[in-house]
């Protein structure tokens, strides 16, 4: 463990001597030593020149035409780019140079840092890291497929003259349609892969970067639509409260198209609670099938989920940002404007931090009617549509204080002034935001165990100890949210919101 402590240690160390030597040298030093150069060499070349009489070509034309005229711009035949005499060509460091060597070099010493935390020694850090690393890269995934589709069709199949596209000029209408007909077509893509997949070990990995990707380009649609209204506060408000609506209709929509799918419909309410029963059965092959039909319901349901709470907080971080800082922030790229106060940033954290206890507030809601239900009786399926509401409850607000902590972070890095190019600010945010993102987790866990010993609740770690042999029908992501304490979902919701944020905060960075 010291060992271990002490690589970590290093790591860091080697980071801060990196930035250190990619730091670009004072401009006047770099000239002075460049001018000392240039002298001497000077003197040698004109000491060589003295014993040399000049040749001269016939018709009286410089010898030198007969190896190739002397580069433009420069003198004795050296290269246009470099110095005077031939001298090589000084290479400066430039803002975009820089920006790409510490992105490069941090990626190295982030590696390191990874292997050390998802080697803890604590089981649950291990296992939320391991989260952690797979929501960013799902979420780095599913962006920049999301902008690659995007960019292929408005920027080269609707725009381009007949036949290679269809010669469209683009407005912000078209705009807005191609992301409606991308969520539309990610929505369904998503319903359907899960189905294909329900037999396959793939199903999760489908679940989560098909829900990413649903997610992204809603926020895209979305977007579009609030920056068409940017003149309006009212007007980006309404537009959050069409996006409630508009989700609710979809996933109304696909709830009764897959319960079209099955013979007898009353069967979709409780296929959850009769793959628990098939799996205490002696029939192998009922309790296959209805783990299959359960765990692709399952799958379809969360990334539905996750795509909502992702879209619909992202709108209202959006409008939370236009009402405080009287602007709304670009969906794309750095852009212009930034607060110029610093109390304009605090307020925008603030919104983070109640939404936080409102996540403390809607898990302690759902475990105490998750109790009171345990004691009477209730339909199935109005116990699943009451579930469902207060797990999108809980995504929406763990995922809206993600875009308020990542925007936070943007203006915070912003206000330093630290540098010219508006990318390096994103590199720096993104930085700071994953080591936070990491320290928060880690301090998270360490207030759970304390809670835990405090209660004389059972450890926390046995959760992720597995058998010796294994078990193909068990659950490999962790006990299912309604098996976990109130302290054990917050910090699971916690977890997810920080994955969004360092899989955003590095999506910003490479921007």
């Amino acid at each position: 463990m010291a060992l271990a402590k002490g690589g970590f240690l290093s790591a860091l160390l080697a980071t801060v001597v990196g930035l250190c030597l990619l730091v670009p040298a004072q401009s006047g030093a770099v000239q002075s030593a460049g001018a000392g150069r240039r002298t001497s060499e000077h003197e040698l070349k004109d000491a060589e020149e003295e014993h040399k009489a000049p040749e001269k070509k016939e018709h009286g034309e410089p010898a030198q035409e007969e190896h190739g005229a002397p580069a433009e711009g420069g003198e004795h035949g050296e290269p246009a780019e470099g110095g005077e005499h031939g001298e090589p060509a000084e290479h400066h460091v430039t803002e975009t140079t820089l920006t790409a060597s510490i992105l490069l070099f941090g990626f190295l010493i982030f590696d390191i840092v990874l292997l050390y935390l998802v080697n803890w020694a604590d089981p649950n850090v291990r296992s939320y890291m391991y989260k952690m690393i797979s929501t960013t890269v799902s979420i780095f995934s599913a962006v920049l497929l999301n902008q690659a589709i995007r960019s292929i069709v408005l920027e080269q199949i609707l725009c381009s003259p007949f036949p290679r596209g269809f010669n469209i000029t683009i407005t912000p209408t078209i705009e807005i349609l191609v992301g409606l007909a991308q969520f539309v077509t990610c929505f369904t893509g998503v319903n359907v892969a899960c189905w294909y997949f329900r037999k396959s070990l793939v199903l999760h990995a489908v679940e989560v970067i098909g829900g990413h990707l649903t997610a992204f380009s809603g926020v895209a649609f979305f977007g579009h639509i609030q920056e068409v209204c940017e003149e309006s506060k009212v007007h980006v408000a309404v537009v959050f409260l069409a996006a409630i609506v508009f989700m609710v209709l979809c996933r109304a929509l696909s709830y009764n198209i897959r319960k079209a799918c099955f013979d007898d419909n009353s069967r979709y309410a409780t296929v959850l609670h009769e793959s628990i029963n098939a799996h205490e059965s002696n029939d192998a092959h009922e309790s296959h099938n209805a783990h299959a039909e359960s765990h692709w319901l399952e799958a379809v349901v969360e990334a539905e989920d996750d795509a909502a709470g992702i879209i619909l907080s992202f709108l209202m971080a959006q409008a939370l940002a236009y009402y405080i800082a009287d602007f709304l922030p670009p969906l794309e790229g750095p852009g212009s404007r930034m607060p110029a106060s610093h109390w304009k940033i605090i307020h925008l954290f603030d919104a983070s931090l109640l939404f936080l206890a409102g996540l403390m507030m809607a898990t302690w809601a759902h475990q105490r009617w998750m109790k009171k239900q345990n004691k009477g009786h209730e339909n199935h399926e109005k116990h699943q549509h009451r579930t469902r509401f207060f797990k999108s409850v809980q995504h929406f607000l763990a995922m809206s204080m993600s875009w308020c902590l990542l925007l936070s972070a943007i203006w915070s890095v912003s206000l330093l002034n630290l540098f010219k190019n508006a990318h390096m600010t994103f590199v720096l945010a993104a930085f700071i935001v994953t080591a936070l993102s990491v320290l928060c987790v880690i301090a998270l866990d360490v207030l759970a165990d304390l809670l835990d010993s405090f209660e004389g609740h059972e450890s926390r770690k046995t959760e992720l100890v597995a058998s010796p042999e294994g078990d193909d029908d068990a659950n490999q992501f962790g006990p299912s949210s309604a098996a976990l304490d109130n302290m054990e979902q917050v910090v699971r919701m916690i977890i997810g919101a920080f994955g969004l944020l360092v899989g955003l905060s590095w999506e910003k960075a490479f921007d």
